[in-house]
């Protein structure tokens, strides 16, 4: 009677060895002599000295143009603020002087003088200039209306030197002038008989 023998056994009753092949190398000799010569050489790429001559050549093209373009966005966002400043205290400005223009006879008189020392509280440096410019008269009354224009005058001092180039609008000053006008109707009170 025939017993089932475990796998790898034979009848004989002998175990198999397996065959065992010998490593197969990676690269053939010609392959491995390539390889040597190449790992004795020095690297083909170039080295980290070199590299860093090549980012310092880009970087010194480049800044000055980046650095310029950051200042005048910088130079530009100072610029608004004095325009947002000097919009306002014009406006300041011309209110107190429409509300002192007129007398109590109803003559009107140009108040450049109180609105002048009201904006140089406010900036200094900053010119002012005004006028009367008449507009309708009333029918009812026989009033001449005039409005009071101001106009307000600062020069921005530009810091960064190359954006200034760009931004400077007076010539061989790095200054920005900037302009504010505001028209204010002078409230002249009607004149009253004494009747």
């Amino acid at each position: 009677m025939k017993t089932a023998s475990p796998r790898g056994i034979g009848n004989t009753g002998f175990c198999k060895t397996p065959r065992v092949r010998p490593p197969r190398p990676i690269f053939s000799e010609l392959g491995q002599a390539r390889l040597q010569r190449l790992s004795n050489r020095q690297s083909c790429a170039p080295s980290l000295r070199s590299k860093g001559g090549q980012v310092m050549v880009e970087t010194l093209l480049i800044l000055p143009v980046f650095l310029t373009i950051v200042f005048t966005i910088m130079e530009m966002g100072y610029i608004a603020f004095w325009v947002i400043v000097l919009n306002h205290a014009t406006f300041e400005c011309a209110r107190v002087g429409a509300m002192t223009a007129a007398g109590k006879t109803g003559s009107v008189s140009n108040p450049t003088g109180t609105m002048q020392a009201l904006l140089s509280q406010h900036i200094k440096g900053a010119t002012l200039t005004s006028s009367m410019i008449p507009t309708l008269q009333d029918p009812q009354s026989g009033v001449q209306n005039e409005d009071l224009e101001v106009t307000a005058t600062y020069n921005v001092p530009l810091v960064f030197p190359l954006s200034s180039l760009i931004l400077s609008n007076v010539h061989g000053q790095n200054v920005r002038q900037i302009q504010a006008v505001v028209d204010m109707p002078v409230e002249i009170p009607l004149p009253y008989s004494n009747n």
